[in-house]
């Protein structure tokens, strides 16, 4: 068994692994994450911290710094988070690797995209990365409230039954193409057919407006 990639402290910084200096193509790459619930663009990290302070355990936002990279591998985003009671801010690196650019929080494991690091978090433990922080990102911090306009009895486990008139949290619209929302509604969460909500608030335009 090969031996495990050394760990970092959650209270520090990971530290960059090479050479390899930021490129300016990552500040577009914003652009294509707006879709995403847990992206909310530029935003410092006393802000974030106000505004995760106030949330469940385990929500989580990737946000834009304002004062953009400090350090060689450096890129524009981190990762807040809420968990134990206090909000943790992570920063994340990028390297070049084969001519082809790779996304980490630490040299535990790297990602093509911020969509693939986010994703693999949601289902795994970040402890890989940071001492002490055996948590996953569970809740994205911009969540849209929906009120379903009709009744929907689910035939798969993964699917989330709606009555006219409940109001549903939705979680990601990642499934938007095929027509489908992923949502939470109590303790439960499952997929849903777009088409039998209606919006009707983000919770980050309340917190902005």
């Amino acid at each position: 068994m090969s031996p495990r990639p050394p760990l970092m402290d959650i209270a520090g910084a990971a530290q960059p692994l090479g050479g390899n200096e930021w490129t300016a193509k990552s500040w577009a790459d914003h652009e294509n994450l707006s879709e995403y619930l847990w992206f909310v663009g530029e935003m410092g990290r006393e802000k974030a911290t106000s505004l995760l302070e106030r949330e469940a355990d385990g929500t989580y936002l990737l946000r834009i710094r304002p004062q953009g990279p400090t350090h060689p591998n450096e890129t524009i985003y981190a990762l807040s988070l809420k968990t134990d009671e206090k909000v943790k801010h992570m920063k994340v690196y990028e390297k070049e690797m084969d001519g082809v650019p790779q996304y980490f929080l630490s040299q535990s494991r790297y990602f093509r995209s911020i969509v693939e690091l986010i994703c693999c978090y949601e289902r795994n433990s970040l402890i890989e990365n940071f001492i002490g922080l055996n948590v996953r990102l569970q809740l994205p911090f911009r969540q849209i409230i929906a009120v379903a306009e009709f009744d929907f009895c689910p035939t798969e486990a993964n699917q989330l039954p709606l009555k006219q008139g409940c109001q549903v949290i939705v979680l990601s619209k990642e499934g938007e193409q095929k027509g489908w929302w992923k949502g939470k509604i109590d303790e439960r969460i499952g997929f849903f057919p777009k088409g039998y909500v209606r919006e009707i608030s983000d919770t980050l335009n309340s917190t902005c407006a």
